[in-house]
Order: C-alpha cells, then sequence, then structure tokens
C-alpha cells in the first residue's frame, strides 16, 4: 500500500486538503479525515478504564485533553467523577446527541448510575446533564479553569499533537490547574502520522512548523520523550515513565534526518511510544 501511495505523496494531499479552508466536520462526514478511533463506545471506554485506573481513589475532577470526534468520556465519567472537563484544539466532536444518550441507556440498562435523558435534549443540555464542560480552543482553553481544580487528567495519543511553541505552557497551565496530590496519565506516539516513521523528522524546523503544515492532521510537535519529560518536570511534576516502545534499529537513516535531529541520542529517536504518569507533590 505504501509503494502505491507513499508517504510524500500522502503529505502533500493532506496540505493542500487542511488549506483549503473546508471545515473538517466536511471531511469527517465524508470518510475521508477523523481524530482517532473514539467514535466508537467501545475502544473509547477501554481507552477511559485504561487510563482512569491511574487516578487516586479520591478524585473528584477528571480533565481529558483531546477528547476528538466523540465526546463518550462525558458519560462514562458520570459514573466515576462528579465533574469533567473535556478540551480539544476546536469543535472537533459530534454534535448529534443521539448517540450519546443510546450510550446512556444502555449503561443505565446494565444498573449503571445515569443522568435522566430524553431525545429531546440538545448536546448542550447533554453535556450539562452529564456534569462535562466542552472546551475547544487548545491549550488556552486551560486559562479558563482555576488554580488546582482537576484531581486527575489523561490524553490518549493527543500531546504529541501541541503545537511546538505552546507545549511548555501546556506543561504549566496543567500543573496550575492539577490538585495538590493529583495525577495525570498521558500516552504518545512519537511516530510520524504518514507512515508510522520518522519521515516527519527529515524536514526542518522553518518548514514543518510552517502555517501550511500546522493546519494539517499530520502536524505532530517532533518532541521527543527526554523534552516532554523535561518539559513536565521544569513545570513541577514528578513523572514515570509506565511504559516504553522502541524500535530495534532506526526506520529512517539518520543520514535522512534533519541536522537538528541527526546529533539526537539513539536513545531518543528510537522511542516511538511511551506512558507517563505524572503527579503533583
Amino acid at each position: 500500500m505504501h509503494a502505491r501511495f507513499p508517504w510524500q505523496a500522502k503529505l502533500a494531499s493532506k496540505v493542500i486538503a487542511a488549506n483549503l479552508g473546508v471545515p473538517y466536520t466536511f471531511w469527517r462526514r465524508h470518510g475521508i479525515f477523523k481524530l482517532g478511533a473514539m467514535l466508537d463506545p467501545n475502544y473509547a471506554r477501554s481507552v477511559y478504564e485504561h487510563h482512569v485506573g491511574h487516578a487516586n481513589p479520591t478524585a473528584k475532577t477528571l480533565l481529558e485533553l483531546g477528547p476528538g470526534d466523540y465526546l463518550f468520556t462525558a458519560v462514562y465519567a458520570y459514573t466515576r467523577f462528579e465533574r469533567s472537563v473535556l478540551i480539544d484544539a476546536g469543535p472537533f466532536a459530534e454534535t448529534d446527541p443521539n448517540p450519546y444518550i443510546a450510550l446512556v441507556d444502555q449503561l443505565r440498562s446494565k444498573g449503571d448510575r445515569m443522568p435522566d435523558v430524553s431525545e429531546d435534549f440538545s448536546s448542550a443540555s447533554l453535556l450539562s446533564a452529564l456534569h462535562c464542560t466542552y472546551l475547544t480552543d487548545g491549550v488556552a482553553s486551560l486559562f479558563e479553569l482555576n488554580d488546582s481544580e482537576m484531581d486527575f487528567s489523561f490524553s490518549h495519543s493527543c500531546l504529541q499533537h501541541i503545537p511546538l511553541d505552546q507545549f511548555k505552557m501546556l506543561a504549566r497551565e496543567l500543573y496550575r490547574v492539577t490538585a495538590d496530590g493529583g495525577t495525570g496519565s498521558h500516552l504518545l506516539d512519537f511516530r510520524d502520522m504518514l507512515a508510522g516513521s520518522l519521515n516527519h523528522l527529515r524536514f526542518s524546523s522553518a518548514t514543518w512548523e510552517s502555517s501550511f503544515v500546522r493546519k494539517t492532521n499530520v502536524y505532530t510537535n517532533r518532541l521527543r520523550l527526554g523534552q516532554i519529560r523535561e518539559a513536565f518536570e521544569e513545570a513541577g511534576f514528578k513523572v514515570e515513565i509506565l511504559e516504553q516502545k522502541r524500535w530495534d534499529v532506526l526506520p529512517v537513516s539518520r543520514a535522512r534526518l534533519d541536522r537538528g535531529f541527526r546529533a539526537m541520542e539513539d536513545e531518543e529517536l528510537l522511542s516511538y511510544g511511551a506512558h507517563l504518569l505524572v503527579r503533583k507533590a
């Protein structure tokens, strides 16, 4: 498949599509783009449970970064938390309340505590009933939260998409809004969004950080594990690496990488995924 549609062509098509000015909802409706697999409520539940297992038993408030196409986390969180906040870089989530209402009804039929909802509910009234706030201004949305307001946060393959020039701000703001003793569970994928490799490290910063590329859904900040850990520690978090995934050999020749990455240690380049637990002392 890669031979018929190489990563270079995929990148070009994504750049062109993203800069046409067509809203994301159009591409999703026609099955061209989608933000992860959270449109499947069962998958969304597995992600939610994977992360929430790292929350303190007394945690009452939950923050998710990057919920993507659907807000199923709001439904699942209702049974465990008093309030949830979901933050994304835009209004990407499905606004039709019916999929959420169906999930609420399904969980209630299994004995879970759920709010009373009806088919007349709008998405806004449904989120209100679920004690959920959905914010869509990216990192700036964190400014709307109070100090020490969130007991637990999580993200699933999201943090690598935070714009490079905003990442340290994200770490600082996340620390500010996290309660004392609060934790965060964050899964990261350092591979490119083109072929699951390191092709994105071939480009200079000027090219990769240009507005043309940053508008696409293949953009990542290209931060490596050590840099992300350092940003969280500088913000004040204690960081534990729960899991690290590595290639045995580099998937792209070091000579083909941009000069800024050629000098990196093998350990940083070989790491293609990680699960971090951050804690505010």
